[in-house]
């Protein structure tokens, strides 16, 4: 075994977590739904947040050529645990007399969407690494890194507004946002197509 394959199992079992949290969460609200109502809103966050997490799975193709050190695998290890926090703080208790689901939404938002930034800042991070490195030039990083920065700020908006309008603009802007990493940074990878 390699160590790019030890390290992309490594975090694929990490991201796998969150994943499956995800899924056991969404899976329960869906199946107990005549018991507590769904919250859209909630369930928009959970299915960018898996998205979130499959997107960082695929990235670490990006770390294919690296030379690995325990420092550099825990800098990298990072983001996915922190991915795999939100997504565990995501999830919603239902019970028959429990709070409704958007009540627990925003109750956990700070938590929920910390976590989340947290590893959107490390992300920030690692795209200087990449440029250090060389895998990543300097012009295809720039769109790169003012995208991170915006998806970082409406993250941390997200934390700490309590408006439902506001928390769907910025789901929004997300959603484009990520698409628009997705194109931006695995395009310009080379190797990556």
């Amino acid at each position: 075994m390699s160590q790019f394959e030890f390290v992309q199992i490594s975090f694929a079992i990490i991201l796998g977590l969150g994943v499956t949290s995800i899924l056991a969460s969404l899976g329960d609200q869906i199946r107990l739904r005549h018991i507590q109502k769904l919250s859209p809103l909630h369930v928009c966050s959970q299915c960018l947040l898996l998205y979130s997490l499959l997107v960082w799975l695929w990235g670490f193709w990006a770390t294919r050529e690296i030379n690995w050190s325990i420092s550099i695998f825990i800098f990298h290890a990072l983001s996915p645990v922190f991915l795999a926090l939100a997504a565990h703080m995501s999830k919603i208790e239902i019970s028959q007399n429990g709070e409704a689901a958007q009540t627990q939404y925003f109750r956990n938002r700070q938590v929920f969407y910390g976590f989340w930034a947290l590893a959107s800042l490390i992300g920030i991070g690692q795209t200087q690494f990449y440029v250090y490195i060389g895998q990543l030039d300097i012009s295809s990083s720039i769109p790169l890194m003012i995208l991170r920065a915006i998806g970082l700020t409406s993250l941390i908006t997200l934390a700490v507004s309590g408006k439902s309008i506001v928390h769907w603009v910025f789901l929004t802007v997300l959603t484009m946002i990520y698409s628009s990493v997705i194109f931006t940074f695995f395009f310009s990878l080379s190797g990556s197509t």
